[in-house]
């Protein structure tokens, strides 16, 4: 990688004048190794050879305003955004221009992977359509002792399982030699992708491979779903959780030296609700059922109360972390439930609808990413206003809005429990909802007593229901009390059920923030979002008037500007801590451990406490040094420290050399 970089850099490299675009964005491609034949900025995709594989390098850039782009690895599935310095801080409106031209070049990448995608799926189908019957002689089915079943057979003697996607369309192939070497159809789509034996009902058995699934079907006549592989358990798993909500999972894992299937298997089924049985044998059951066990007996045995509860002790957790699913980065999670509440008139609306905006298109939200989905937007309080406001983002932040629903009608989760059933159906309708809005609870819950349980504590469960029903965060607007230390307005028993809290606060010159109060599963709590609402102009009203609207933007520079002067603080001060300790990297990132940051600070800070030097270096303090380099993007835990994952900067690092310890 340093050679790729010393051989485009032509030279000893200077940090004074900014390189041109062509030449950062190829010192950027190269820690990736990656190494184009030429550069093109003209916005278009561009594939080159990474290797023995022609096409597996992309990139798309654009070179005028400020020059950007996106680049990647279509093997390795690494995809890195790109921007040039400049030589200069960027205004306002090149910052908005770069977030939208960051938006366009994912497009552009999804699109380019969905044509690939499509295509694959197309010639799949057709090779799945022209093949021949598979016959139980064949050389691996006799070896394993199961049936054809839904198999089908190439005309060079490779037998054909299908994968079909959860809308029942075949996605892309498995192909499986005599010998049992096994193939993916290049480019097809395999995530979340299965097949099935039997007609799923009640009581559904997952197996990794189709032998292993033949023999389960065999020895129980009961329906298999057939995931192909290890890691592709959970995804499969969601997907039949959420076509069959009351179905009986059984998770067959294999039994591999690794415990990688047992793992994925474990991971899944504390997910999704299942229970999981492992191979009594190494490898898998059908090894099991060959070596004449009684397979039968293993899986269909009556099951005690700790199996059937899932009880288990902390030492049989997995090793491996299951980071949890954000939906929006460092704010809410998915299947939760989460308010966002404020005074009136203190923008927690427009709040609310720039955030589900971003979800919609994958756009980040204040620099934090965003897993783009569908979002359904209840706007049970004010449907115009809500239209009217989603019409300023599309035309002024040039948004697409189509994967954001909105039902402009009234909805009580107290008094109609047909309310909730219909929106847990309408989001299995619309497919991948990663975002409910209710706006407001108070409308929502019309006619309860907001300040008792006995009303509120049924209102909240519904919440919660449609929350894990969909899979989606639910995100209620709500309003501040009285008493602005207590938080949300009403029952006290409300924090309970609430995963994570959001309050809108507007201060005496009109300053927005927006804070997070309350994170169970991020660790985030404190963290502060500044803000503002941008008046813009809708059109001429019936009296002659101009109607305006609102949309929500970065804060003023002044406030930018102070908290970008005490990032670099922190910034500094986590370089020289590298340099004073040597320098050390982590697969091409500059790393610096715990222990080390620890050491340096008792050395710059002797009349600490040992709890200061603590809250420096804990994530979830997002004011403080490490916390606030995190939050930033700018490094990110790796092992027992931080590596630094910011481009510019680490690339700075890497390439610089006798830095000189300052203190901070």
């Amino acid at each position: 990688m340093e050679g790729n970089i010393a051989r485009i850099l032509g030279g000893p490299w200077s940090p004074k004048e900014p390189d041109s675009p062509e030449v950062q964005l190829r010192v950027a491609m190269a820690q990736l190794d990656l190494d184009p034949p030429s550069i093109v900025l003209d916005g278009q995709l561009h594939r080159f050879a990474v290797g023995n594989s022609k096409d597996a390098g992309w990139y798309v850039a654009y070179g005028d305003g400020v020059p950007a782009g996106m680049f990647g690895n279509w093997k390795t599935g690494e995809a890195i955004t790109f921007r040039a310095d400049v030589g200069r801080k960027l205004t306002a409106a090149e910052e908005m221009a770069h977030a939208r031209r960051v938006a366009e070049l994912r497009r552009k990448r999804e699109e380019d992977a969905k044509h690939k995608r499509d295509n694959a799926a197309e010639v799949a189908q057709r090779i799945w359509t022209d093949a021949g019957i598979a016959d139980s002689k064949h050389p691996y089915l006799q070896r394993k002792g199961v049936k054809a079943h839904i198999l089908r057979i190439t005309g060079d003697g490779r037998l054909i399982a299908p994968m079909y996607n959860a809308d029942g369309i075949i996605s892309s192939l498995q192909y499986i030699d005599s010998e049992g070497g096994k193939m993916f159809h290049k480019g097809g789509a395999v995530k979340g992708c299965y097949a099935t034996l039997g007609e799923p009902e009640n009581d559904i058995y997952i197996a990794e491979g189709f032998a292993t699934g033949a023999t389960i079907y065999e020895a129980i006549h009961k329906p298999v779903i057939i995931t192909y592989s290890a890691g592709n358990i959970p995804p499969v798993t969601e997907t039949i959780r959420a076509k069959f909500p009351t179905a009986s999972i059984t998770i067959v894992a294999d039994n591999d030296a690794s415990g990688v299937g047992q793992n994925y298997a474990e991971q899944a089924a504390a997910k999704y609700g299942a229970r999981v049985i492992v191979s009594p044998v190494a490898s898998d059951v059908n090894d099991f059922v060959q070596g004449g066990g009684d397979l039968a007996s293993l899986l269909c045995t009556d099951t005690d109360i700790y199996t059937r509860l899932q009880v288990f002790t902390g030492n049989e957790i997995a090793d491996e972390y299951e980071a949890p699913d954000e939906i929006v980065e460092d704010l809410i999670t998915s299947s939760t439930l989460a308010m966002l509440y404020g005074e009136s008139h203190s923008g927690k609306t427009f709040f609310a609808i720039a955030l589900a905006a971003a979800v919609n298109s994958g756009q980040t939200f204040f620099g934090k990413h965003t897993d783009k989905g569908n979002v359904l937007y209840l706007a049970t309080e004010a449907p115009r206003t809500v239209r009217d406001r989603l019409q300023a983002i599309k035309r002024y932040q040039e948004t697409d809005l189509s994967n954001f629903y909105v039902v402009p009608m009234p909805l009580n989760f107290y008094t109609n429990n047909g309310d909730v059933v219909d929106i847990v159906n309408l989001c299995k309708e619309i497919g991948n909802v990663r975002l409910i809005i209710g706006d407001t609870l108070a409308r929502m819950s019309a006619g309860a007593n907001e300040n008792t349980g006995e009303d509120m504590g049924p209102v909240m469960e519904k919440f919660d229901a449609v929350a894990r029903e969909t899979g989606a965060s639910v995100l209620i607007i709500h309003h501040s009390g009285k008493n602005k230390e207590r938080g949300s307005r009403g029952w006290s028993g409300m924090p309970a059920h609430i995963d994570a809290e959001i309050e809108i606060t507007s201060d005496e010159q009109g300053r927005k923030t927006a804070k997070v109060s309350k994170q169970r599963e991020l660790g985030t709590t404190g963290l502060e979002i500044p803000f503002k609402l941008t008046s813009v102009e809708m059109g001429i009203g019936k009296f002659g008037s101009m109607k305006t609207s609102c949309i929500v933007e970065e804060d003023d520079e002044e406030r930018q500007a102070k908290k970008s002067s005490k990032v670099e603080e922190f910034y500094r001060y986590f370089e020289n801590a590298w340099t004073a300790m040597g320098r050390d990297t982590r697969g091409g990132s500059p790393y610096l451990s715990r222990e080390n940051m620890r050491l340096q600070l008792v050395k710059d800070h002797p009349d600490k406490s040992e709890r200061t030097i603590k809250n420096y270096m804990t994530p979830s303090r997002t004011n403080d040094l490490i916390g606030t380099l995190i939050n930033h993007r700018i490094i990110e835990s790796f092992m027992d420290g931080w590596v630094v994952v910011d481009e510019v900067r680490k690339s700075a690092l890497l390439l610089s050399s006798n830095s000189v310890p300052k203190s901070p």
